[in-house]
């Protein structure tokens, strides 16, 4: 009887309940549990006035390959890809600037060059050597561009060699789409009720896979309506057509891929034909994916990048 009652109360937990407490505590499980099939641990690191937050592998034998989430999401997103990259790389994964566990300050600014400049110090601080690849998503795709960029036109290379970009789904190119968002002042990523960020979950995946209805709501309830100053003003930030890409990218020898969900209801597939003439590269388009590959189709994505 007693088992009848506990399948009764976990069945009730994942299928029936909204209660964002149920969900915190699904969300923390799932996250340990998934931390753990990745072979990735949490690591804080400070240098300086730095502070970094990141997960890791420790797997330094092998290249490094740096993954940066997309605005308002965190290093979470890409527990179920790195689950398939653990063996072959030296895995970092950290939280940007203002989100995650990283601290957020109102004072600051979070363009994606601060970021950038961030995530460098990271790189150096850690003392990453040899071949690093980077793999970023949405607003880390921006992020990634302008490393990729800061490296080819460093006159001093440092100890490591970014041989690879992968950019999902990236944002930053100087488009009309972007222009007219940024013109009538639209945020997508600020709401006022569970309702709407409910429907904003629905354009950021079209193959999501299956998350709990309580974890949905503590993801609302915390990720985005308890931070919605916070993330309008990195939103504002990040956000500035003025330090979007123009001109084609001067990348030399190193390797770029451009991949794309075919259904991406935040950056249309139209945004990919602007990065392709940037890159000068054809993107990868994914039948029946989203906006964040790594996340709804996790292992397929790592097989192209890989």
């Amino acid at each position: 009887m007693i088992y009848i009652i506990i399948i009764i109360g976990l069945c009730w937990c994942l299928f029936f309940s909204r209660n964002p407490k149920v969900g915190e505590y699904i969300y923390l499980i799932n996250s340990r549990i998934e931390r753990k099939l990745a072979s990735l641990h949490l690591f804080r690191h400070q240098q300086g006035d730095n502070t970094y937050i990141y997960y890791s592998n420790a797997n330094k034998t092998k290249p490094t390959m740096l993954l940066l989430h997309g605005f308002s999401a965190d290093k979470d997103i890409w527990l179920k890809f790195a689950k398939y990259a653990k063996d072959d790389y030296n895995l970092i994964i950290p939280d940007l600037l203002g989100h995650g566990e990283m601290p957020y300050f109102s004072e600051n600014n979070y363009s994606a060059f601060k970021q950038a400049t961030h995530i460098e110090a990271l790189i150096s601080d850690l003392n990453i050597k040899g071949e690093v690849i980077i793999v970023g998503n949405s607003m880390g795709g921006m992020i990634s561009a302008i490393l990729a960029q800061n490296y080819v036109s460093c006159a001093s290379k440092p100890n490591y060699t970014i041989s690879k970009i992968s950019l999902l789904d990236p944002a930053g190119a100087s488009t009309n789409f972007a222009k007219v968002l940024a013109e009538e002042g639209k945020i997508p990523f600020e709401h006022n009720s569970s309702a709407s960020v409910f429907e904003f979950f629905k354009l950021s995946m079209h193959s999501p896979p299956f998350v709990p209805p309580a974890v949905l709501s503590y993801i609302a309830e915390e990720k985005y309506l308890a931070l919605r100053e916070q993330l309008k003003h990195m939103f504002i930030d990040f956000f500035n057509i003025d330090e979007f890409f123009v001109d084609p990218f001067q990348l030399n020898d190193m390797e770029v891929q451009l991949i794309w969900g075919e259904f991406d209801g935040l950056l249309p597939l139209s945004e990919a034909e602007a990065w392709e003439q940037l890159l000068d590269k054809k993107a990868l388009v994914l039948k029946d994916i989203g906006h964040m590959p790594m996340v709804e189709c996790p292992k397929q994505t790592y097989n192209y990048i890989n």
